[in-house]
C-alpha cells in the first residue's frame, strides 16, 4: 500500500540497489516527484524506466562530498523544491 505524499518531492540515494532500490517504487507511487541518485547511471536508468512518474536520474558517487551539492542542485533545478 503506497504512502500518500501528494505534492511532495523526494530524493532516494543509493537507489540502484538494496534499500534505496526497494524504497524507490514506494516513493514513486506516493510522491509527485522523485529523484534517484546512485553511482551506476545504467542501473538508475533501468530502475527509472520501471517507475510510473518518470523520476529524475542523478548519477553521483555519494561518497564524494561534492555529490551532495550536485544532487541537491539538480533536484532544485528540475523541480524547484526538495522535501526529503
Amino acid at each position: 500500500m503506497p504512502f500518500d505524499f501528494s505534492g511532495k518531492t523526494a530524493v532516494v540515494t543509493g537507489a540502484s540497489r538494496g534499500i534505496g532500490e526497494a524504497i524507490a517504487p514506494q516513493l514513486d507511487a506516493g510522491c509527485d516527484r522523485v529523484a534517484l541518485g546512485a553511482r551506476s547511471a545504467d542501473r538508475l536508468d533501468a530502475i527509472a524506466s520501471e517507475r510510473a512518474n518518470d523520476p529524475l536520474v542523478i548519477p553521483a558517487d555519494q561518497s564524494e562530498h561534492a555529490a551532495i551539492e550536485h544532487i541537491s542542485t539538480a533536484v532544485l533545478d528540475a523541480f524547484g523544491v526538495l522535501d526529503w
